[in-house]
């Protein structure tokens, strides 16, 4: 389970006894569940489009099989489509942007796990956990926000959500909890497995909640590529192993990752997996093969830090660049021995160079968040630190500036994401209200 999962399981407890819906927001519309159809035990269902209606009682599902590790089919680009690996007709790269505008609320109320993302026509939109629901809001500018709250069943919990787009289809992932009787050492709240809904773009209506995989599964990364649903999870309600799975033409394929803790994950322009991980004392790097192996290199090993928080994005040739946090382990007693040789702080590793080169970009031990602008080679990460927000760049000749960003102060959760039409950054983050008796997703541009 990842870290703002984790977050995410302690904060429902003391959460959902006093929260209803309406904490959420002052007049949301709400995003009607449809009845979601049965998960055969040979296949997973295809996404289809519902119409709104009100919420139903938790599907019927039948868990996924297990099933031998297989790669997905690869993504074949349509004609006229260039990816990133790809030669394209030469066009102006858009300009880059240079002032962050106010903050401006996309969604109001107990909200936290914000997960962002920009379609192809340029409209921002993003997901929160708002109590014990999970709420979306869209916009075209940044500036102006339409949003939605979508239906659960009685006595059940919609948690860190995932949101993607694939082309003229929106895709919004989610793990669902089921309220228990609890007890000694248990939180009262059972995973029963992973979701998803979908919308075509821009105005379509959403589908019922369709489930991934087996009841108990958690999701940690999220993506759909060329109609292909690439996710990874833990297993066993949380705590199991983590694997990464596909769905594609109904079935559902799955391979373990050994050792890992936290993901993060993209697809290729091969339609392969890649994904950035984390074990412990080390930072590792997959690929999934035709053939379902994972291809692994280790980035990065301390044996006097605790590594989390991988975030990861693809450039050129599908070359990779990640980031992650370093945590000291070293506490200063006389039982820890000779003096740590650990550098903590938040750190960024690529292969671009056709070897794994690694910097430490800040002694602040923060989530990162990361973007890339293809074009130019030009890296943007966003770190959370007690004066704010701060971005740092690397630029195509590897040198690094930073600055804060304004109007950030105590803020936390970041999120990057680029337009890759326009060049503008989309930034969100939560930020406690005033009065303190709410949570707010704040978004922020850069253009």
């Amino acid at each position: 389970m990842n870290a703002i999962s984790n977050h995410s399981r302690v904060l429902i407890p003391l959460l959902w006894v006093a929260l209803v819906a309406a904490a959420c927001g002052s007049t949301p519309a709400v995003v009607g569940q449809a009845p979601s159809p049965t998960i055969q035990p040979s296949a997973v269902a295809s996404p289809a489009v519902a119409s709104p209606a009100v919420a139903s009682p938790e599907p019927s599902v039948v868990p996924a099989p297990p099933a031998s590790p297989a790669p997905a089919p690869a993504a074949t680009p349509k004609p006229g489509s260039p990816t990133k690996g790809l030669s394209a007709p030469a066009k102006p790269a858009p300009p880059v942007p240079t002032v962050w505008s106010k903050a401006r609320v996309a969604l109001s109320g107990q909200c936290f796990s914000p997960a962002a993302t920009v379609d192809q026509q340029g409209a921002y939109h993003l997901v929160a956990m708002c109590g014990t629901h999970v709420r979306y809001a869209t916009s075209k500018d940044g500036r102006s926000w339409r949003t939605g709250t979508f239906a659960r069943p009685a006595r059940h919990h919609d948690v860190s959500p995932q949101i993607a787009v694939d082309g003229s289809r929106l895709y919004v992932a989610f793990n669902r909890l089921r309220e228990t009787d609890g007890g000694c050492g248990d939180d009262g709240l059972e995973d029963v497995g992973v979701y998803y809904r979908s919308r075509t773009l821009p105005a379509g209506a959403w589908s019922g909640a369709i489930r991934i995989g087996a009841a108990g599964d958690h999701l940690q990364s999220f993506r759909v590529v060329g109609g292909v649903i690439h996710e990874t999870y833990a297993s066993g309600d949380g705590p199991g192993s983590v694997s990464y799975a596909s769905v594609a033409d109904g079935r559902f394929r799955s391979v373990t990752i050994p050792g890992a803790a936290e993901t993060s994950l993209r697809i290729g322009d091969d339609g392969r997996a890649r994904i950035a991980y984390t074990a412990g004392d080390s930072v590792n790097y997959a690929v999934v093969g035709r053939d379902g192996a994972l291809s692994t290199r280790t980035v990065f090993k301390s044996r006097d830090m605790h590594l989390t928080s991988p975030s990861l994005v693809l450039g050129a040739g599908d070359r990779a660049y990640l980031a992650w946090s370093a945590h000291e382990l070293w506490g200063g007693g006389c039982a820890d021995g000779a003096d740590p040789v650990s550098k903590p702080g938040t750190y960024v590793g690529t292969d671009a160079s056709g070897t794994w080169q690694v910097r430490r970009v800040s002694k602040v031990v923060a989530d990162p968040s990361l973007t890339l602008d293809v074009e130019r080679g030009r890296l943007s990460v966003v770190i959370g630190t007690p004066s704010g927000a701060r971005e740092m760049t690397r630029r195509a000749n590897g040198a690094w500036s930073g600055a804060q960003i304004p109007r950030t102060r105590g803020m936390e959760q970041f999120v990057l994401r680029r337009d890759g039409v326009s060049g503008h950054l989309l930034l969100v983050g939560t930020r406690w209200s005033s009065s303190g008796d709410k949570v707010e997703i704040v978004a922020f541009v850069k253009s």
